[in-house]
């Protein structure tokens, strides 16, 4: 890591996405992790505002009718509109598998 990189705690931050990243922009902020529900995930991946995804795979089933998606609302309508990133690392950590997708 750079020298003068530093690692912050944990904020939460609500509002418009271009409001709240110009806040953390103004505090020095180049690099954030965003954790949030499938409306957050959402918001982030329309605005293209992300540069890798880090899933966690486990080994256990839910799900159903009602399950909830990784992104709430309108999914891709064609095969030419679905978003393509590059697996950019695979891991165990514990009993889970750890992706990483850069775009």
């Amino acid at each position: 890591a750079p020298e003068r990189a530093r690692v912050h705690p944990c904020i939460e931050l609500q509002g418009e996405l271009d409001q709240v990243l110009d806040h953390l922009g103004g505090l020095d902020v180049v690099q954030v992790l965003v954790e949030g529900g499938a409306a957050v995930a959402a918001a982030f991946h329309a605005a293209s505002l992300v540069d890798q995804y880090v899933f966690y795979l486990a080994p256990a089933l839910f799900g159903g009718d009602d399950a909830l998606a990784l992104f709430r609302g309108a999914g891709a309508r064609t095969i030419s509109d679905l978003w393509r990133g590059r697996l950019s690392g695979i891991r165990q950590v514990g009993e889970d598998l750890r992706v990483d997708v850069h775009r």
